[in-house]
């Protein structure tokens, strides 16, 4: 299966009752990737303005939700994706 980015802020995010700290991150990323920029865990964590570990909560809700995936690169960066709201949970 190919991998599929996700490039545009979905607007169905605010529709998902999630917490403001993950809404916060997915439009981080979703910034991001719309800057051309890679979305390394390490760039999110460099813009990320409230506590690393509301940044650790804040992604994990995005991913039980389907929302984003994470994915580890061969040199061992971690990059999150965002994921279509057709797949959304």
């Amino acid at each position: 299966m190919a991998d599929h980015v996700h490039h545009a802020m979905d607007r169905n995010i605010f529709n998902m009752q999630l917490s403001v700290e993950a809404t916060s991150a997915y439009i981080l990323v979703t910034s991001l990737i719309g800057e051309n920029q890679s979305p390394t865990l390490d760039l999110i964590q460099d813009k990320w303005t409230v506590s690393p570990e509301k940044l650790d909560q804040a992604l994990a809700e995005l991913v039980q939700h389907n929302i984003i995936r994470e994915k580890s690169t061969t040199d061992g960066q971690t990059m999150i994706f965002p994921q279509p709201s057709s797949i959304w949970r």
